[in-house]
């Protein structure tokens, strides 16, 4: 699956150069032969990328899915059916190259919460048996609610535990934002994604792994790029009542000018493909930036809303300061 959503991307992010060649051979061939054979040109073109586009609107149409790039489809089909091969083209790129936009952020997006989930340990050393330091090394998701953990110093903690044994300083800033350590003695709850800093620490699991907090966080963070934010819910309602307006107007200007070019001049104008995706583009973008500065946005809504805040309140210094004061100025008295 994973290498055919890969695939599927790469097809995407072509789309639009093989649009442009077709675009840009066209026109060359229209200055050194003639606009007949450029005609030919653009045709091949427009078949090759129109088609496609075609074929997945009305995929999604059948599935119930109706958006803006149906405005694109009816431009593209009318294109070929008025021998406009050109105008058709220009929407292809359109179309394609905000697709192609779309795909990029959500790999990029993809690649930050893959970028989480290699962070995470792999492997836990569970005390076993009688003799003292006697460790067997097993995958994180084996670990039980109740077992008796060693986390070596420069180890992240595998899961929520709490400290049996030993004292340490441990690294919690990706977490809660505070850079200076905590020092962890028995009794100690420590959550999953801190890391031990000084001495080893002898924990006892109090969660699974992948119910842990740092398995969270991951989760959060997938699920934030898959929801959609208030903005793009706006622009799927806009799509239900643009597209019948646009044919209504379409209708118009036929019947007004009795010229069917008109038709296509209109969907061509209409097409707002770019305008549409820019919502999902910015907000995926956005959620992997914050993602690789270890900020976890909840999702787009919560991403969207940060335009209309004015005050923001910090529960500790060490969130937005390294929490070590530093004198910046001295005053002499005489």
């Amino acid at each position: 699956m994973t290498g055919r959503v890969t695939s599927a991307r790469r097809l995407a992010l072509w789309a639009p150069v093989v649009a442009l060649v077709w675009l840009v051979t066209g026109g060359v061939v229209a200055a050194l032969i003639g606009r007949d054979a450029a005609r030919m040109v653009w045709t091949v073109g427009l078949v090759t990328g129109g088609l496609p586009l075609l074929w997945r609107t009305m995929r999604a149409a059948l599935a119930g899915e109706f958006a803006t790039d149906v405005i694109a489809s009816l431009a593209v089909g009318t294109a070929l059916a008025q021998r406009e091969p050109l105008a058709g083209l220009v929407v292809v790129l359109m179309q394609t190259s905000g697709e192609a936009l779309d795909r990029y952020a959500e790999g990029r997006a993809s690649d930050a919460v893959r970028a989480l989930e290699e962070q995470a340990p792999r492997l836990a050393h569970v005390l076993r048996g009688t003799a003292q330091g006697a460790t067997e090394d097993v995958d994180v998701n084996a670990i039980q609610v109740g077992d008796l953990l060693l986390v070596r110093p420069g180890e992240m903690m595998p899961c929520d535990a709490v400290v049996e044994a030993g004292n340490s300083n441990v690294d919690t800033s990706r977490l809660t934002g505070e850079p200076m350590p905590l020092h962890a003695g028995p009794g100690t709850v420590l959550l999953s994604g801190s890391v031990n800093v000084d001495g080893p620490l002898t924990v006892r699991a109090s969660a699974l792994a992948q119910e842990s907090q740092y398995a969270r966080i991951v989760e959060m963070v997938r699920s934030a790029q898959s929801i959609k934010a208030p903005l793009q819910r706006l622009a799927d309602r806009y799509a239900i009542w643009f597209t019948p307006a646009t044919l209504v107007v379409c209708g118009v200007a036929w019947l007004a000018s009795g010229d069917v070019s008109r038709v296509l001049a209109v969907l061509v104008v209409a097409t707002p493909c770019p305008l549409i995706l820019a919502t999902p583009v910015a907000i995926i973008g956005g959620i992997n930036r914050a993602a690789r500065r270890l900020i976890v946005v909840r999702n787009g809504g919560a991403l969207e809303q940060l335009s209309t805040i004015d005050t923001a309140v910090f529960d500790k210094t060490g969130t937005v300061t390294i929490g070590r004061p530093a004198v910046s100025r001295v005053v002499a008295y005489t």
